[in-house]
């Protein structure tokens, strides 16, 4: 399975969150999260999709159990209706649209471990310098990790006070993955916004 929420640690501080793992690259128990070393670096990965469920049934059920969970989610993204939400049905029947983009805002390393069908990455700390990369003329659809992270919160702000006509996926990249929808893995080149290609 692809990297789907990367995280690149230094070996010594991976090592101290990897304290219980015994052998064979796994951690936190069989079957959960793997780990791949690279230099200094060590790069997490989930298990399957099996686990990401299960992180997503327990995020879920977490926000619905604990009262405090649920006013830090509503205190910490309270400014949220001047976003214009997208619905994964509505973006889905639109990935083929010339006149969108969709932009994934998470940094590059998750992109390329798995990413919506035809999305282009720009992660939000270069979306400042690489402004103009991106066609007015057409509309932006910008996500990330899920509902709870706020890159593409801070993308559609930034863009609207650019000008720019843009929404935020109402939900991210686990939840379209989870869902079946298309995805692809790799990135494009580097530059103008790619070519638009059909998922049917």
């Amino acid at each position: 399975m692809p990297d789907l929420g990367v995280a690149h640690l230094p070996v010594w501080q991976s090592n101290r969150a990897a304290a219980g793992r015994k052998r064979g690259g796994r951690v936190l128990g069989p079957q959960l999260v793997e780990v791949r070393r690279a230099g200094t670096y060590a790069f997490y990965r989930l298990g399957d999709d099996s686990v990401l469920d299960l992180w997503m049934a327990l995020r879920n059920t977490g926000e619905k159990q604990l009262s405090e969970i649920r006013e830090l989610v509503r205190s910490f993204l309270h400014d949220r209706k001047s976003l214009q939400a997208v619905s994964q049905e509505e973006l889905k029947k639109r990935l083929d649209d010339p006149g969108l983009v969709v932009l994934d805002v998470r940094p590059l390393p998750e992109y390329e471990a798995g990413h919506i069908a035809g999305a282009r990455s720009l992660p939000i700390s270069e979306l400042r310098s690489r402004l103009a990369e991106l066609p007015r003329s057409r509309k932006i659809v910008a996500y990330c990790r899920g509902p709870h992270c706020v890159f593409a919160d801070e993308a559609v702000e930034f863009l609207h006070s650019k000008g720019f006509k843009a929404g935020r996926l109402e939900s991210g990249f686990p939840e379209w993955k989870i869902q079946g929808y298309p995805i692809a893995h790799g990135s494009f080149a580097t530059g103008a916004i790619a070519p638009r290609r059909s998922h049917k």
